[in-house]
Parts: structure tokens; C-alpha cells; sequence
């Protein structure tokens, strides 16, 4: 047995064909996802444009509404209608003017009104008792 070897060598610098590919490297990976096309599409992805829009619209106007509603003056009442008399030079009635409503605002009447008022309102509250 003394024949001679050659020198060795490995097996895997001589294999012409390489057997597998190269592994990707370890993870996870993305499922393969389908581009939508068309209105519909557009329209899953933008629906929030449409929803807060409007609704941020809305929220300005009516603060805007409130802010000017606050700083108006409104007029003061106006006298309620009252019927007009007309008199001659020597202070005598001549006519009456009045539309829809016969009023005269009566003043000058004393405390005695409101006396007989509260007493008329304290007598209808112990008769319906």
C-alpha cells in the first residue's frame, strides 16, 4: 500500500452546477398586495377628505354665526301702540287714532296701583289654595 495520493481536495470547489439558489434572508415577508384601480379605489382611500371637510366647514360658519350674534347691539324695544287724541286750542277732544289696538298708557298713578295689584294677586293665590 504504499502507492501515492495526490493532494485533497474538497468536493465543493469542483461542482460545476450549483444545486440550490441562494436563500433569502430570514423574515417575514409581505403578502403580494393588488393595486386597486378606479374610482372606487380612489374613493376607499380618500372618504376622510370628503367627511372632515365639510364638517370643518360647517364648525367654522357656526362659529362665525356665534361670534357676530354676540357682538350685536339689538335696538331697544319700541313703545307698545297707543291710541292718539286730537284736541282743539281750547283743550277739548276733538278725535281718536287708533288701528288695531285701543291702548292709553296710563301715568302718574301713585303707589295705590300697585297696592291694589299685589292685593288682588295675594287674594286670587289664597282663593285657589
Amino acid at each position: 500500500m504504499g502507492g501515492k495520493c495526490g493532494p485533497v481536495t474538497r468536493l465543493d470547489d469542483e461542482l460545476a452546477v450549483e444545486t440550490a439558489p441562494p436563500r433569502a434572508p430570514k423574515g417575514r415577508r409581505p403578502a403580494p398586495t393588488k393595486k386597486r384601480k378606479g374610482f372606487k379605489a380612489w374613493l376607499r382611500r380618500w372618504w376622510w377628505v370628503f367627511v372632515v371637510v365639510p364638517l370643518v366647514a360647517v364648525i367654522g360658519l357656526l362659529l362665525t354665526l356665534f361670534y357676530v350674534y354676540s357682538q350685536l347691539e339689538l335696538p331697544k324695544t319700541p313703545p307698545p301702540l297707543q291710541t292718539t287724541y286730537i284736541y282743539d286750542r281750547q283743550g277739548h277732544q276733538i278725535a281718536t287714532l287708533h288701528s288695531t289696538v285701543d291702548r292709553t298708557i296710563a301715568s302718574g298713578l301713585g303707589d295705590g296701583c300697585v297696592e291694589a295689584r299685589v292685593s288682588i294677586s295675594a287674594a286670587t293665590s289664597t282663593a285657589c289654595r
